[in-house]
């Protein structure tokens, strides 16, 4: 699952990436899109940490 969730993270990177050459996206966003993606990713991360403990009780 984790390994899932980083290649998500990587696809939407560079889709944003993609975004933003074309000019669909302005610079400014940059900053806030790489930190909601991050964030995101490390929700997976978390959430996986907790279902894994549940399934060990």
């Amino acid at each position: 699952m984790e390994d899932d969730i980083d290649a998500m993270r990587k696809v939407l990177v560079a889709e944003h990436i993609t975004r933003l050459a074309q000019g669909k996206c302005r610079p400014e966003n940059n900053t806030v899109f790489i930190n909601l993606v991050s964030n995101l990713e490390r929700i997976g991360d978390h959430l996986n940490f907790i279902a894994h403990s549940l399934d060990n009780l």
